[in-house]
């Protein structure tokens, strides 16, 4: 049978104790180096489109919750997740300029917890999205 010969029980098996690692890793870069892993064992399956919805997009609860602290932060431009985020972005960074520094925190706070990461360089301020399986 084909599917003996595929071992698909034991391909879930490894894919299903990965999920379980990723989700109780507390490091962070170990737990990117353990998703990395995760959707190149999906793409050997030929599963990969998985990965780029799923990295892409802000799940309905993280979309709820970022309208729910837009609003805390008095801002208007609710149309889409990337006009929040940009206007957060301008709000956090014109207090960081300003030394408000409680103020620029508890936005970056508030979205690392509805799973969205801040990333400061010197010039830009990124964002990334961050999953628990």
């Amino acid at each position: 049978m084909i599917e003996d010969d595929f071992n698909t029980p034991k391909a879930l098996a490894i894919i299903f104790e990965m999920v379980k690692k990723i989700n109780t890793e507390q490091e962070e870069n170990q737990k990117n180096a353990l998703l990395y892993e995760l959707f190149n064992m999906l793409k050997c399956l030929g599963l990969d489109e998985y990965e780029k919805i799923y990295l892409d997009e802000l799940t309905l609860q993280q979309s709820n919750d970022l309208v729910i602290l837009a609003k805390e932060f008095k801002l208007t431009n609710l149309s889409d997740t990337k006009k929040i985020m940009d206007e957060l972005l301008k709000l956090r960074n014109f207090e960081r300029e300003a030394k408000n520094f409680e103020l620029s925190d508890k936005i970056r706070d508030d979205l690392k917890k509805i799973g969205i990461n801040i990333n400061d360089n010197e010039s830009l301020t990124t964002w990334s999205i961050q999953r628990k399986l």
